[in-house]
């Protein structure tokens, strides 16, 4: 099945979390047969490996997959996502197709992610283990894609199934598009910076000013939502600190207490891996100019008449 689901997104470089020996070892013989690169990771190495992400914010992979075994412990498999999602591993950039060995209640692991999180879950059902085997074991495989919507509120949808020459393949996309309106939701900005850059709305009106935030509500009339604005804590950008947590602007959108970040905020390697960062949108250069010594001022005729040179 997932052999199948790969093939259909047409990944050619995989990284494969590996969370059940046996069926990983299966599915990656299978997968390089297929021609399709893969790097092996065992899950408990996930939080000693130096992730692709660390150095590009474009990967030259195409999706993670892991395998999981369901037989012993949900726990286990629980406490695998949530340091996958410590590390910054989810979210809408890269996709996840995860092949649970053993049934999975989706409940459970639920809250483990985010709006725009690209997670389609393959399992024999979405009820509780224990009725699982109960079951027959030719139970067929599901899939379940994560979605949203927009309202804050995320849910594991399945997919409609079809054959075609023997092969299993997914009428729709497998991964959900990204949704286009917020419904009116009431977002909460963390902002720093001074005009031009930000200008706090005229009285009686909730749009803020300057060229940033006419970005911004470029966005709220196109994704149909409006906001609130507050002061970044302690008017810091953020910096990761020694014990892995952040500070600032970036520091509340990591602990989910605010949905955007607006400012003059300069990028880094660390903060592009914490939080989705646009591009710039006003780049600045910041030039020194000096005096160049005497010699390099002489032109080439200077140089020539001078008896020092």
């Amino acid at each position: 099945m997932l052999v199948f689901l790969i093939m259909q997104q047409k990944w050619r470089n995989v990284i494969l979390v590996d969370a059940d020996p046996e069926e990983s070892g299966i599915l990656l013989n299978s997968l390089n047969e297929k021609s399709v690169s893969v790097a092996s990771v065992s899950a408990n190495m996930v939080d000693k490996y130096v992730w692709p992400e660390k150095f590009s914010l474009s990967p030259p992979f195409n999706g993670y997959v892991m395998v999981v075994d369901l037989s012993r412990t949900e726990e286990a498999f629980r406490q695998l996502l949530g340091l996958l999602k410590e590390k910054y591993l989810f979210g809408p950039h890269i996709g996840w197709i995860i092949g649970v060995n053993g049934c999975l209640n989706l409940s459970n692991i639920l809250h483990l992610f985010d709006e725009g999180d690209k997670v389609v879950i393959v399992a024999s059902d979405n009820i509780e283990p224990l009725m699982c085997r109960i079951q027959s074991l030719q139970t067929e495989f599901k899939i379940w894609s994560l979605h949203s919507i927009g309202n804050k509120s995320i849910l594991f949808e399945q997919k409609i199934l079809d054959k075609l020459n023997d092969s299993i393949y997914v009428k729709e996309p497998l991964f959900q598009k990204p949704f286009t309106d917020f419904g009116g939701r009431i977002l909460k900005i963390t902002s720093l910076g001074s005009p031009p850059i930000q200008i706090p709305p005229k009285e009686g009106k909730w749009k803020w000013r300057g060229y940033i935030f006419r970005i911004v509500n470029t966005l709220a009339d196109i994704y149909n939502f409006s906001y609130t604005v507050k002061e970044a804590d302690n008017r810091l950008y953020g910096m990761l600190q020694e014990d892995g947590t952040w500070s600032g602007m970036i520091g509340e959108l990591v602990n989910k207490s605010m949905d955007m970040g607006v400012g003059d905020l300069s990028w880094t390697l660390d903060r592009g891996i914490a939080a989705d960062l646009t591009s710039p949108v006003f780049p600045e250069t910041v030039t020194f100019i000096y005096r160049a010594p005497g010699f390099y001022s002489l032109g080439k005729s200077d140089l020539h008449n001078d008896p020092g040179v």
